[in-house]
């Protein structure tokens, strides 16, 4: 079974190898990984922001407009930042502001498949998961995968959404790209997300349902990923994955006996 080190030789083999798919230069690609899965304890505060100031328009005779035409106008302009500029000006590559500025589900398909190629998990037709793990016993392992970015209102980590409680897995896996690149990766088992409130339509202290509460909008539920980290298991290993699925099922186990 590979360890960390050889996850990280294979993360930057693997970005290497996308590299070109996503148009990425090749030699900088490997900060998307930054050659390691994060691991490191966050505060989840609020990370400073940014604003643009207002364009310096011309008026068709050539002047540029005054500074308190602007602002009869737009008393106060602030020109909110987008999630690709807001990696910007934290310092990320660019790279990783390629990465940040993709539409949500693209952004989310790719992440997907930088997922399934590190942790060697086979793709599926099937629905209700986005990859399989085959233990060295031949054990299917169904892996549900939610990506999310920092918020570009600089109100720290976003929510990993639309977890339905009902999809055919075993596993929950959140990912969080961080300012620096680097992935930051959780996961739980969907057992043990059904008995923190997954699927319960008036939870509110970890899962929150999406869309109205008082009939199935099949949006499914969410929770931000500061509050994940708390009750989800790190994740730095394909090993650090199975042990998430075979610890719940031991667990569910013992208590059954």
């Amino acid at each position: 079974m590979p360890n960390a080190s050889n996850l990280e030789t294979g993360a930057r083999a693997v970005v290497s190898i996308l590299a070109s798919h996503y148009g990425f230069d090749v030699s900088a690609a490997e900060s998307i990984v930054s050659g390691k899965l994060n691991t490191k304890q966050r505060e989840c505060a609020p990370t400073k922001t940014a604003t643009i100031s207002p364009p310096k328009i011309r008026s068709t005779t050539g002047g540029s407009v005054p500074k308190e035409d602007w602002q009869r106008v737009i008393p106060n302009w602030e020109c909110p930042l987008s999630q690709g500029e807001y990696y910007r000006v934290h310092g990320a590559s660019p790279e990783t502001i390629k990465v940040a500025s993709l539409e949500g589900k693209k952004y989310g398909s790719k992440i997907e498949e930088i997922m399934r190629v590190l942790f060697k998990m086979r793709k599926t037709a099937e629905t209700g998961h986005d990859g399989q793990i085959i233990t060295d016993d031949g054990k299917v392992i169904r892996v549900e995968m939610k990506a999310t970015r920092y918020y570009a209102n600089g109100h720290g980590p976003g929510k990993l959404q639309h977890i339905q409680a009902t999809h055919d897995y075993e596993l929950l896996l959140g990912i969080l790209l961080e300012l620096d690149g680097s992935l930051n990766l959780i996961a739980i088992a969907k057992q043990d997300a059904l008995a923190l409130g997954l699927g319960d339509i008036n939870s509110t202290i970890n899962f929150t349902k999406q869309g109205k509460k008082d009939h199935d909008s099949g949006q499914g539920w969410w929770i931000d990923f500061c509050r994940a980290e708390k009750i989800f298991t790190k994740i730095r290993t394909r090993e650090d994955l199975i042990d998430v699925y075979t610890d719940s099922a031991t667990r569910r186990l013992a208590s059954s006996t």
